[in-house]
């Protein structure tokens, strides 16, 4: 029973990417404050997902490529709420999301094209990255306007981009959980790396 803990927070996660569009397209009374609180379950629900699976000795190639996928599921759905609730607020940071959105689409193709597999590099600046991600949208929601968080957050996530793509580069072959481009080259040049007991385990 304990070993379907990983999976299910991993459902949790895509669940949450559909019915968050919804209720930002409702916009009822308190709409912002539970797309809140959905963001932060399914925030929690990324890092313990992976942790968990980790502890249970459960962690798979499949299952790191499903968390990778539902991830991004999870977080177009927000943007989609967010683009629902603060259409304005979006369309003046467009530049910078159509760049990242861009980066996203361009490592995955090129990782299907080179391994025939999806992404699952789970880099640690990434990790930064959602956490820039979960405190903008939290501004963002919560008070109705956000400025140098967002505009943080968009340039933290195109850096993040631009590593995952020089790691797609790098690698020979399809690798999963590669804290930075750094861990990359190693394994290029057939070293061992070492990978975060939480993060990279």
């Amino acid at each position: 029973m304990l070993q379907k803990i990983p999976i299910s927070l991993i459902i949790l996660r895509f669940a949450i990417a559909f019915v968050a569009p919804y209720i930002a397209y409702q916009n009822g009374h308190y709409a912002s404050v539970i797309l809140f609180w959905l963001m932060i379950a399914g925030f929690l629900s990324d890092f313990f997902d992976g942790y968990s699976a980790r502890l249970l000795s459960v962690s798979t190639e499949r299952l790191r490529r499903l968390d990778t996928t539902v991830d991004r599921f999870f977080w177009v759905g927000l943007l989609a709420s967010i683009v629902l609730l603060y259409p304005d607020f979006i369309a003046s940071k467009l530049i910078l999301i159509s760049i990242i959105i861009t980066f996203e689409i361009v490592n995955h193709l090129l990782c299907l094209l080179r391994f025939k597999k999806g992404l699952a590099l789970h880099a640690i600046i990434a990790k930064f990255w959602g956490i820039s991600l979960v405190l903008a949208f939290s501004d963002l929601l919560l008070t109705g306007h956000s400025a140098y968080l967002f505009d943080a957050s968009l340039i933290l996530g195109i850096i993040a981009q631009t590593e995952g793509f020089l790691i797609v580069l790098v690698l020979r072959e399809w690798n999963h959980d590669i804290p930075t481009l750094v861990h990359a080259i190693k394994i290029r040049q057939g070293k061992e790396i070492k990978r975060h007991k939480i993060f990279n385990g």
